[in-house]
């Protein structure tokens, strides 16, 4: 990390979670690699995603908005935390109007946990209602024995 930019938002961003009460993560990365990660504190991420020093991956807004050179918002999905959330990445620059790389936040999506929900819901009632319809075609078939 060579840049006195990022060095700075590595050290600040603790700081600036506690503004929004730890509902939001964080991530600063240079062009290549994660450098600083804030979670929120309520959510955990799961075993296996990625963490400071891993490679950027190059579908996360993050990455995005270096190689657009502009403000990425986009959905991530559970894959990569166990949990659905909406990402914005902004790319960083310096002095000379380069880019030298970004800084991320992203928050829970929670319309994505209810549709899963609502899905897994609906798939367990269509398992009942086919062992209501198997239990009532057993009586009937009791009944006419």
């Amino acid at each position: 990390m060579n840049s006195s930019i990022l060095t700075a938002l590595c050290h600040t961003l603790p700081m600036i979670s506690k503004l929004f009460q730890g509902q939001v993560g964080f991530l600063v990365a240079d062009r290549e690699k994660i450098l600083k990660l804030v979670q929120s504190k309520s959510e955990q991420m799961q075993e296996g995603a990625y963490k400071e020093g891993d490679v950027l991956p190059h579908d996360i807004p993050a990455y995005l908005c270096m190689k657009e050179n502009k403000m990425v918002i986009k959905d991530i999905s559970a894959e990569y935390f166990g949990y659905a959330i909406t990402a914005i990445g902004v790319p960083i620059k310096d002095e000379e109007n380069q880019i030298i790389g970004s800084i991320a936040i992203g928050k829970r999506n929670f319309s994505s946990d209810i549709k899963t929900h609502a899905q897994t819901l609906a798939d367990s009632l269509g398992v009942v209602s086919q062992s209501v319809e198997d239990v009532t075609r057993e009586i009937e078939n009791m009944v006419q024995a």
